[in-house]
């Protein structure tokens, strides 16, 4: 029997408008669970024309409709026929014959005892046919943060292939990537496939250029069932230098005016000899051959001055490097004196028993880029103006050596185009990104050490 809006039932009084669980007990942090579904997982030869489902709990019924996604969609819309731990959704004009359906529930769906949310998407497949589709693409989004994260699938015709656009056209299929940024199509027919990520905030399937951020693959898949497609990652984080955005500014220290902001701090030790160092000037109308005459650096021992280059990436923003490394264990001081600015910063260059050797392989699966030129770099988790870069011809050895104690991250790519920056590739018109690869654990630099086995794999 159902349970409609505002109609007693037993004991209980469900409201659409205001869902309320039953009081008392211990506090509820697990998510809703489905406990069966008709028709169940797998089943072939489905004639209904509806799904239902079984929980384990009250669950909020918004957030089921909102979660609840088939592909490919049938005709008409579902209508959400609610009972009270149990839902059908119905689709009065059925299934198209032949045909595997894939549904997912998103991280959307929670129950209303405490709003638990899913931490993974489930997947469930039936089919109209004597067969279920199985075919599959998996990989990861390599992000900060995967708030409303949405990978859309679209099934690629030599009528369409040039006309995708995610920003108008809806997927294929779609899903969203566990707490952990894995994700999974499933159940997919054979095909070609063009795939993209982006961030749903208005959770309509759509990308919307103007708010949210979008990441393309470095090819598109072939699906077939003998075949699962893995490794398919999506790359949201950026490590490149960054020198012009939010992130990088946040991470410089200012003088005692808040005039002069700077990469470095004040009397710090183990600085790499090979450094770039940034200053920034807020607020400041400044005049850049004034500050070019004037910004010294001195080794502090012998008060040589040391030959700098100049570099300014914009009006307010300097890049300064030594035309020549600089000595090890040794200590230096930036003066920067005008008739307006009194700015020093002192520092200790990184000695010989701090630094140490990072090494290890390069594999490529792919022999059309077995020639391919490899940029790999080493990015400090404190302080990104600190990072070695190099590049390889394909596949071998690699080794980074005096380098300074500390945390690093790896970043690397095939540079198909020669630019020596990693390419992102176009959503629309399409070009697929760089192949790229980010190690999955922090690489630790320690004094007079090798750290090695660091595999990356293309």
């Amino acid at each position: 029997m159902k349970v409609t809006c505002a109609v007693f039932f037993g004991i209980y009084f469900i409201s659409c408008a205001n869902q309320q669980p039953p009081s008392g007990g211990d506090d509820d942090k697990d998510a809703p669970k489905i406990l069966k579904t008709s028709p169940a997982n797998n089943t072939v030869m489905y004639r209904g024309n509806s799904i239902r489902f079984y929980f384990d709990e009250y669950v909020n019924r918004r957030s089921f409709e909102d979660a609840f996604r088939i592909s490919p969609l049938p005709k008409g819309r579902p209508k959400f026929d609610w009972g009270a731990k149990d839902v059908e959704v119905i689709y009065e004009d059925g299934f198209d014959k032949n045909k595997t359906y894939s549904i997912v529930i998103t991280k959307d769906f929670k129950d209303v005892n405490g709003g638990n949310a899913l931490s993974s998407p489930i997947n469930l497949a039936f089919s109209t046919g004597d067969k279920i589709d199985k075919g599959s693409i998996s990989g990861k989004i390599v992000a900060d943060t995967y708030d409303r994260m949405l990978i859309t699938a679209y099934i690629l015709t030599s009528a369409n292939e040039s006309f995708v656009k995610p920003d108008t056209l809806k997927p294929d299929y779609a899903t969203q990537p566990d707490e952990n940024g894995n994700y999974s199509l499933m159940n997919l027919p054979n095909g070609k496939y063009r795939l993209y990520a982006f961030n749903d905030d208005d959770r309509n399937s759509l990308y919307n250029k103007d708010v949210e951020k979008i990441a393309v693959l470095p090819s598109d898949v072939i699906v077939s069932d003998s075949i699962r497609q893995s490794g398919n990652n999506f790359l949201f984080k950026s490590f490149e230098t960054g020198v012009i955005g939010k992130e990088f500014y946040q991470t410089l220290k200012s003088d005692s005016l808040n005039i002069v902001f700077t990469s470095i701090d004040n009397n710090a030790s183990g600085v790499p000899v090979d450094s770039r160092f940034y200053f920034y000037f807020k607020n400041k109308k400044i005049n850049k051959l004034d500050i070019a005459d004037n910004l010294k650096l001195t080794d502090s021992s012998s008060n040589a001055n040391i030959k700098l280059a100049f570099n300014w990436i914009n009006d307010s923003l300097l890049q300064v490097f030594p035309s020549e490394n600089l000595k090890q264990g040794k200590s230096y001081l930036f003066i920067l004196k005008t008739s307006t600015l009194d700015f020093r910063r002192n520092f200790k260059s990184v000695s010989e028993n701090q630094v140490g050797t990072i090494s290890g392989s390069v594999l490529i699966k792919d022999t059309l880029n077995t020639r391919a030129n490899i940029v790999i770099q080493l990015i400090n988790k404190i302080n990104s103006s600190y990072r070695y870069s190099m590049n390889k011809t394909g596949p071998g050895v690699f080794k980074f050596e005096n380098v300074p104690e500390g945390e690093y991250m790896l970043f690397a790519f095939i540079d198909m185009n020669g630019s020596g920056k990693y390419d992102a590739g176009k959503y629309y018109p399409y070009e697929p990104s760089e192949p790229f690869f980010v190690y999955d654990k922090t690489l630790k630099a320690k004094g007079m050490w090798n750290t090695d086995n660091v595999n990356i794999t293309f």
